[in-house]
């Protein structure tokens, strides 16, 4: 009688399977063990994609970086504008820019053969444009020897400097127009394409300082401190006649490269940047280089080597 009370006693127990408070444990459990797993499995997605984007902007800007740097170490001629404080520099050209005067008129005209480096704020993008033997240019016109010979009846033409300015704003107005969002104009700048996802572009003298030009005769002739500028402006006045202003330029030409990227493909709100620097000498000695110093009084001039 006895064992077979204890037999349904036990038999009830069976039959009754887990309680309340012993389900409820194991909820916890295994939502702590999930928890777990998946902050795992989060940070290693996470960790991943912050490497693949170091990667990435890395290897694309190490890409971007020397390109930009074998094309001015190889050019035949520069035209720049020096950006102040916090600009970019949009318009580099690298190239023959050939600047003469139409017969003894007071007026010149230029055409140029060579690459330009471009920076498109708007759409992130620098471009190398290749302007040797082009088949057509919407600013300008192909010459019989290979030069592009630019339109400049809305500029100031009467001076080798003011062309030069004309020439550099031309180009930067034909940038502007191609400068939209990603989709448009994609067309046109696709095959000039250099580098995406870049936020800064900036080209400036190796030397200097924010002081870019030196009033008085050339400096570096038997002077050795590397702190002093690269152009010089000397004045000359003649016993028989008035001051004569002359602007010259130290050899090598050394400029600095700085240019900034960002990669959010895998972290929107906390992109990967970089920021990458290096100086460049051009190898060509220049018989003239075209600089617009900003925040200077002397603008756009040409320079001449100094021998």
């Amino acid at each position: 009688m006895w064992n077979i009370a204890l037999r349904k006693n036990l038999s009830s127990k069976e039959d009754g399977g887990f309680s309340l408070a012993e389900i409820l444990i194991a909820i916890a459990v295994a939502s702590i063990l999930m928890l777990g797993i998946g902050s795992l499995l989060f940070s290693s997605i996470r960790l991943y994609g912050n490497g693949n984007a170091n990667a990435e902007v890395q290897n694309e800007s190490q890409r971007v970086l020397n390109l930009t740097l074998d094309s001015i170490m190889e050019a035949q001629g520069v035209c720049m504008s020096i950006p102040a404080a916090g600009d970019n520099t949009r318009c580099l050209m690298l190239g023959d820019l050939r600047i003469e005067e139409v017969g003894n008129s007071g007026s010149f005209e230029a055409s140029f053969r060579g690459t330009v480096l471009a920076y498109l704020p708007n759409v992130d993008e620098m471009l190398l444009i290749d302007l040797h033997n082009v088949t057509s240019f919407d600013e300008g016109t192909l010459e019989a020897d290979g030069y592009v010979k630019f339109d400049l009846a809305d500029y100031t033409v009467d001076s080798e400097a003011s062309t030069a300015a004309g020439v550099l704003s031309l180009m930067i107005e034909w940038l502007d127009e191609i400068d939209m969002d990603r989709g448009a104009e994609a067309a046109i700048r696709l095959p000039w394409t250099l580098g995406q996802d870049v936020t800064a572009f900036r080209v400036m003298p190796a030397i200097g300082g924010p002081d870019w030009v030196f009033d008085g005769p050339p400096p570096w002739n038997n002077v050795t401190n590397t702190s002093l500028p690269p152009f010089c402006h000397d004045v000359v006045t003649y016993v028989n006649g008035g001051p004569e202003d002359f602007y010259y330029y130290a050899e090598p030409l050394t400029l600095r490269v700085e240019i900034s990227f960002i990669n959010d493909t895998y972290n929107v709100n906390n992109p990967t940047r970089r920021q990458i620097m290096d100086d460049v000498a051009v190898r060509s000695r220049l018989d003239v280089v075209y600089v617009d110093v900003n925040d200077s009084s002397t603008g756009m001039q040409a320079y001449r080597h100094w021998s």
